[in-house]
């Protein structure tokens, strides 16, 4: 079976995003999110070499 170098690697496009979980009495906390930046994560922690296109807007999160 080849190694990971000789595969080649993978571009995601798509949405990165802010999913804010608010609970009560607690701060809002931001974690990064959307369906392609999760699937170039978890590409990436498989060890494939990935790419993430995607556009990020300039507010607050």
């Amino acid at each position: 079976m080849p190694g990971a170098e000789s595969q080649p690697g993978v571009l995601v496009v798509g949405e990165a995003l802010v999913d804010v979980v608010r609970r009560s009495g607690q701060p809002d906390v931001a974690h990064a999110g959307g369906s392609p930046f999760n699937v170039a994560v978890g590409l990436g922690r498989l060890g494939v070499s990935v790419e993430l296109g995607a556009q990020v807007g300039a507010d607050e999160h």
